[in-house]
């Protein structure tokens, strides 16, 4: 598997310089303020790059965020976070 991209920022100008820098296989694990952005424009353009876009469930109960439809966002659970890891070959975050 690709890279896995960490995004704990809100949208803004992180997400836009993200954006081009996504590959085949990579994925993208929205955590922490970056799950605010399932409510944003910029989400859009993250699933146009072909990405694999997740987010971090207690994230989204701790910030009361509702996840978009099921194909959209994959919620996962820590568990599912350290498979991840595992699974790509680099990590980076933003």
């Amino acid at each position: 598997m690709g890279v896995l991209h960490l995004l704990s920022q809100p949208p803004g100008p992180v997400w836009e310089s993200l954006c081009p820098r996504l590959g085949d296989g990579d994925r993208v694990l929205l955590l922490g303020d970056g799950v605010y952005g399932l409510r944003h424009p910029l989400l859009g353009r993250l699933q146009d790059t072909g990405a694999g876009i997740a987010a971090l469930a207690p994230d989204l109960v701790a910030r009361g965020v509702e996840p978009p439809g099921a194909e959209a966002v994959r919620v996962i659970d820590y568990e599912e976070f350290v498979d991840l890891t595992v699974a790509c070959m680099r990590i980076l975050s933003w």
